[in-house]
């Protein structure tokens, strides 16, 4: 008895045109992978800074209980009916918030609930690396980390001058894996 909407992901010539009769109709739910007008990455990116094809929030909004949409990996609302339910899992550096899915609830009446379930993931973290000396606190984690390889670590421009010792410093470290390809270093531009 429900009316739902499915929208796939997909590349059109023309999306404007070929989306265009999709909200001569209202629906209970719409559920869709894609970009949604104001959607943020999780690096903090709007996605309006980027070019193709997003839906819009509004339409959205007003012709739907609930939209609920995958293809960006942090859960967040767009408006109070238009969501991301996120990844389960992260992917990569960066996506340090908290992953999941999204359970709802009472489906057939006209306030739906939902609960975002958060689900163990492994965890990556970021370290920064203001100088020399903070190569010491990397040492305190050398149980939590094994070998390392969720660990992302960020050199400040002010200090670049000592990024070979800091990366041999590193590099010689156990908890560190020994193909020092395999952490994922960064430099922050000034």
């Amino acid at each position: 008895e429900l009316k739902i909407l499915c929208l796939p992901e997909e590349y059109p010539e023309d999306a404007e045109e070929y989306y265009k009769d999709i909200f001569e109709e209202k629906y209970d739910y719409i559920f869709g992978h894609g970009d949604i007008e104001g959607g943020v990455y999780h690096l903090g990116v709007d996605n309006r800074m980027l070019k193709g094809f997003r839906f819009g929030k509004s339409e959205l909004s007003k012709n739907s209980k609930y939209t609920i949409f995958g293809h960006l990996h942090m859960h967040h609302f767009i408006e109070e009916n238009v969501l991301y339910s996120g990844s389960l899992a992260r992917w990569k550096y960066g996506e340090e918030e908290d992953k999941g899915f999204i359970e709802l609830s009472n489906i057939y009446e006209d306030k739906p609930t939902f609960e975002f379930i958060v689900t163990p993931t492994i965890k990556f973290d970021t370290i920064v690396i203001e100088d020399i000396e903070d190569i010491e606190k990397i040492e305190t984690l050398k149980n939590e980390y094994g070998e390392g390889d969720n660990l992302k670590f960020k050199i400040s421009k002010t200090n670049w001058d000592e990024k070979e010792e800091i990366l041999e410093s590193l590099n010689k470290m156990s908890n560190i894996s020994k193909d020092i390809q395999n952490v994922k270093f960064e430099s922050i531009k000034e």
